[in-house]
């Protein structure tokens, strides 16, 4: 968020679906069809090669193929944190945050990005970021930048379930104006 507002980018995100299939297992996995494969396949061994929710290493299998398609298409990944990718276009540098199968992109033109991910892999809820891992986006105007305005990233929903969650086990919590006792 900081990046993007202080180089002037925008941000979209995308959520990539069935992200786990896109990774090749490493593990030796077989199962016996059952009779919800219909009558051919009911009963015959079957050897898993993609990785499956609930595997241990398909979350790294996954990873993997993403880093990989990113590399193809200029990306290289941050040496600080390797969930975030950087590109050098020249005039600016933009980048892609990534949680699990969540994309987060800031850059002059973040949409033609994002349909360059979905010729490779199917993306979901595709746009401006509202509502994303938890926290809540929105932008603040104002003269704090350049560009009128600044972007904001809130935990209000969080805290308000939250809060419900310890009332319906504490009962009423108390308010308070500011943090601390004033006195």
């Amino acid at each position: 968020m900081f990046l993007a507002d202080y180089n002037g980018l925008d941000i979209m995100w995308g959520d990539v679906g069935n992200a786990f299939l896109n990774g090749v297992t490493r593990e030796e996995i077989w199962c016996i069809a059952g009779t919800e494969f219909g009558p051919k396949i009911a009963g015959r061994v079957l050897i898993i090669v993609k990785g499956l929710y609930g595997l241990r290493t398909s979350g790294a299998r996954w990873s993997e193929a993403f880093a990989d398609s990113l590399r193809s298409i200029g990306w290289k990944m941050s040496k600080a944190e390797n969930d975030v990718w950087m590109k050098d276009c020249g005039t600016h540098y933009e980048y892609l945050a990534v949680y699990c199968d969540d994309i987060l992109v800031a850059g002059k033109d973040p949409k033609a990005l994002l349909e360059e991910i979905q010729k490779i892999y199917i993306l979901k809820g595709v746009g401006m970021p509202d509502y994303f891992l938890g926290t809540e986006f929105g932008r603040i105007n104002g003269e704090f930048t350049d560009r009128g305005g600044t972007s904001t990233w809130s935990a209000k929903t969080y805290l308000k379930n939250v809060i419900e969650r310890f009332e319906g086990l504490l009962g009423n919590l108390r308010t308070f104006t500011c943090p601390m006792d004033p006195d």
